[in-house]
């Protein structure tokens, strides 16, 4: 199985907002940390990403943007691609064994 690597990065958006931006092959999801569809955001790109994990091995690798300087969440999404990455290497064995067990 190719390993897929997945780019996280944390910019600056319009208007003084933070934005995490993942390049998911050729598409770029940003999801907007300051917006009330934050969490919404977040559980349509974890989807997005299983869909692809049952297919490849996928590793998210997190990156600052140039000028990007507000530590709080830098730290705060560094802790979560660590955790997204966790969980994505578990539930993607556990439906591959489930998908490949019958």
């Amino acid at each position: 199985m190719k390993q897929e690597i997945i780019k996280a990065t944390l910019i600056d958006g319009k208007g003084d907002t933070d934005v995490l931006s993942f390049s998911i092959g050729p598409n770029n999801l940003e999801i907007d940390l300051n917006s009330s569809e934050c969490q919404n955001s977040i559980k349509e790109l974890f989807s997005l990403i299983l869909n692809e994990a049952v297919i490849n091995d996928i590793k998210i690798e997190f990156h600052v943007g140039d000028g990007y300087s507000r530590g709080m969440y830098i730290e705060v999404c560094e802790e979560y691609i660590k955790d997204l990455n966790r969980e994505l290497v578990e539930v993607s064995h556990i439906i591959r064994d489930e998908m490949f067990s019958w």
